[in-house]
C-alpha cells in the first residue's frame, strides 16, 4: 500500500469513528491519533475555546506513537504560536525554531455570522524544517471541517447531560440510564448497587467559606467519585450538594469496597486548611438482597441510608438493610 492509499484509509477510518463516540476524551483521541497520521506530524493536542476566552481549555494531547501528553509537555514557543493565530483563526503554518508547526481552527457548522470564530482548535508539530504545500492545506482543511463537526456534536451532548460544574451526568439523564440499567440488570439476574452521597453541613461551609470554596469541593467530590467507580458506572450530581453513582454487577461487598474508598478519599483530598472539616454522609443499597422493583425504589432506599448515616454524625457509611427502616415495608408489601 502507498503513500496515497494508506492516507485514504486513515481517512476512511477517521470518518467512521470520529461520530461513533460523544464523549470527549474518545473524540479527541481519535481526532488527534488520525489527524496526526493524515498531516504526517509528531505530536499536538486539541483545545476547546469557551465564550469569550483568549485561550483554549486543552483536552488531549498526543504523539503519533499514540502516547498521551500534558499541557506542560508544550512549550512556551507553542503557546506563543497560539495565541497569535487565534487573533486571526485561519489555518496557519510555520517553520522556525527547528520544528514545523501547524494550527487548524475548528468552527460549528452552524456559524454562519462572521468573521467566525472557532469553537476549538488544533495544535500539531513535528521536527523538521518544512513548508506545508497548498495540497497538504486543502486535507487539513477538510480534517479541520469534520473535526469541528464532532467536537460540535459532542459539546451540545454535554451541554443536554452533563452538569457544567462537575462534568458528571445531570439528574434527569441519569435517570434515563439508569432505567436502562436496571431492565438489563433484571433480565440477566445480576447485582446492582447504588451509592448516595451528601456534603455533612454543606450550607454553612458555603456560608463560612464563600461559593468558590463550596464550588472547589464539589467538582473534587466529582474528582473522588471519578476515581472510586469504574467507566461503567454512572455517576450524577443528583442535587446541590448530593451525588448519586450507579454500580452495575456489583453486590454489597463490592459497594462496600467503593464507599471505603470515596471516604479515605475525602479525609485525604479535603483535608486542606480551607476544607479541613469537610466530611461525607454515604448511603448505599444492593439489588437483589434488597427486592426492589424499581430501580428508582433503591435509589430512595439508598438515600433513606444516607440520612441515617447523617443522623449518626456523618462521616462515615451505611449500608440499607430491611430492617434500617419501615420504608422497605412500605414500598414493596
Amino acid at each position: 500500500m502507498d503513500t496515497n492509499e494508506r492516507k485514504l484509509q486513515k481517512w476512511l477510518e477517521f470518518t467512521q469513528k470520529i461520530f461513533s463516540s460523544l464523549e470527549m476524551d474518545q473524540t479527541a483521541r481519535t481526532i488527534m491519533d488520525i489527524g496526526l497520521e493524515l498531516l504526517d506530524m509528531q505530536r499536538g493536542f486539541v483545545a476547546v475555546l469557551e465564550p469569550g476566552a483568549t485561550i483554549g481549555r486543552f483536552i488531549l494531547g498526543r504523539t503519533d506513537q499514540q502516547r498521551t501528553l500534558e499541557e506542560k509537555d508544550f512549550d512556551n514557543v507553542s503557546n506563543g504560536f497560539i495565541h497569535a493565530r487565534l487573533k486571526n483563526p485561519e489555518i496557519y503554518s510555520e517553520s522556525n525554531h527547528d520544528r514545523l508547526r501547524l494550527f487548524i481552527p475548528l468552527f460549528s457548522a452552524r456559524t454562519t455570522v462572521e468573521p467566525k470564530t472557532p469553537i476549538a482548535y488544533l495544535y500539531q508539530e513535528r521536527d523538521q524544517i518544512t513548508t506545508f504545500d497548498s495540497e497538504e492545506k486543502e486535507l487539513a482543511e477538510v480534517f479541520g471541517l469534520h473535526a469541528g463537526m464532532a467536537l460540535e456534536n459532542v459539546r451540545l451532548y454535554e451541554t443536554a447531560t452533563r452538569d457544567p460544574l462537575t462534568g458528571l451526568y445531570l439528574h434527569h439523564y441519569f435517570n434515563a440510564i439508569a432505567l436502562v440499567e436496571w431492565k438489563r440488570t433484571v433480565r440477566h439476574g445480576h447485582p446492582l448497587s447504588v451509592i448516595f452521597l451528601d456534603i455533612d453541613n454543606f450550607k454553612s461551609i458555603n456560608e463560612f467559606h464563600g461559593r468558590a470554596i463550596g464550588d472547589s469541593i464539589l467538582q473534587k467530590i466529582a474528582g473522588i467519585l471519578k476515581e472510586a467507580c469504574r467507566s461503567e458506572d454512572s455517576i450524577s450530581r443528583y442535587g446541590g450538594e448530593e451525588f448519586v453513582a450507579l454500580l452495575p454487577e456489583t453486590d454489597e461487598s463490592g459497594v462496600k469496597t467503593v464507599a471505603s474508598r470515596i471516604q479515605e478519599d475525602v479525609s485525604l483530598i479535603l483535608s486542606t486548611p480551607d476544607a479541613k472539616s469537610v466530611t461525607v454522609s454515604i448511603g448505599a443499597s444492593t439489588y437483589p438482597r434488597c427486592a426492589v422493583n424499581h430501580v428508582q425504589n433503591l435509589i430512595q432506599l439508598a438515600e433513606i441510608a444516607r440520612l441515617r448515616s447523617f443522623q449518626l454524625g456523618g462521616g462515615r457509611t451505611v449500608i440499607y438493610e430491611p430492617a434500617l427502616s419501615n420504608e422497605h415495608v412500605k414500598l414493596f408489601q
